[in-house]
């Protein structure tokens, strides 16, 4: 931030440059902000933005601060841990006539909890006449997990009635051989392998659908084929993924031209049975 010498105008302008920036940051995610900010917002705590373990007396920079991290749910960290004051100021005045705390972390109320300490470090060598501030937080990266596309069974082979049939008996024949002596979580394993087998052998597992009607079963293998080279990281993978990925632009520009052409040529037959259709109509009525 400008120092004191400067205008309000210019520090309005780099408050609305900052609130710009922080509307790119959703509300769920996690936003941290830090700087000089040549501001001191004091000793006393003031709702949840400002703790108790400030340092100085507020100025008028500093409500400035306060109305913003008050706007944007914001939370200064460095006044919520109490440390000896050597641990709180950040800037010395030339001469060493006077100690303030100019620099602050923010952080958002939500995440709060994940600051375990907040604290100057005087004696660290950097090259700034200001005190390293440091932040030491816990955080819990959330894992995620890619689920796999589980395969179904090809039900719509249940609508032909010998395909019906044939699953009834295979399963029935499966229930009959039961084994005595076994318990109830024995019987429903064994019942369960049975009409897993049967619809294994009857129906078998549904193909990959798409939405697109002119992508073909052969398209759809050699995209599953090239997704298993699409992260290789030797040569020879790359290139078999670019190979792939070659036979698949191909495939598909001549599979999708393909399609267009039996639409089009549909469309023209339908076209011309209405046109006959209307003029038999004409024809009848004369």
């Amino acid at each position: 931030m400008p120092t004191s010498s400067a205008d309000d105008e210019e520090i309005e302008r780099i408050y609305e440059e900052i609130e710009d920036l922080i509307q790119y940051v959703k509300g769920d995610k996690n936003l941290i902000v830090m700087g000089d900010w040549n501001a001191v917002v004091g000793q006393g705590r003031e709702g949840s933005t400002v703790g108790e373990f400030g340092l100085g007396q507020r100025n008028e920079r500093g409500s400035w601060l306060v109305e913003f991290c008050t706007d944007h749910n914001l939370v200064l960290a460095n006044t919520w841990f109490e440390h000896h004051k050597r641990r709180l100021y950040t800037w010395t005045r030339p001469g060493d006539t006077g100690r303030y705390q100019v620099d602050f972390i923010m952080i958002r109320q939500r995440f709060i909890n994940q600051v375990l300490d907040c604290k100057t470090f005087p004696g660290a060598d950097v090259d700034s006449d200001h005190n390293l501030l440091v932040m030491k937080c816990h955080l819990k990266l959330k894992k995620l997990k890619k689920g796999k596309n589980a395969k179904r069974w090809d039900l719509d082979k249940l609508k032909e009635k010998c395909v019906r049939d044939c699953v009834k008996e295979h399963v029935a024949q499966g229930l009959n051989e039961k084994a005595e002596g076994n318990t109830i979580e024995e019987e429903w394993r064994v019942m369960e392998n049975k009409v897993n087998r049967a619809t294994e052998e009857m129906l078998g597992r549904k193909k990959r659908s798409t939405t697109n009607q002119w992508i073909t079963q052969e398209l759809l293998d050699l995209i599953d084929e090239r997704r298993k080279y699409k992260n290789a990281r030797n040569e020879e993978g790359r290139k078999e993924y670019r190979g792939l990925k070659y036979q698949v632009d191909r495939k598909s520009k001549i599979a999708k031209e393909q399609w267009l052409k039996k639409v089009e040529g549909r469309c023209c037959i339908q076209e011309n049975q209405g046109n006959l259709w209307r003029k038999e109509i004409l024809v009848y009525e004369y």
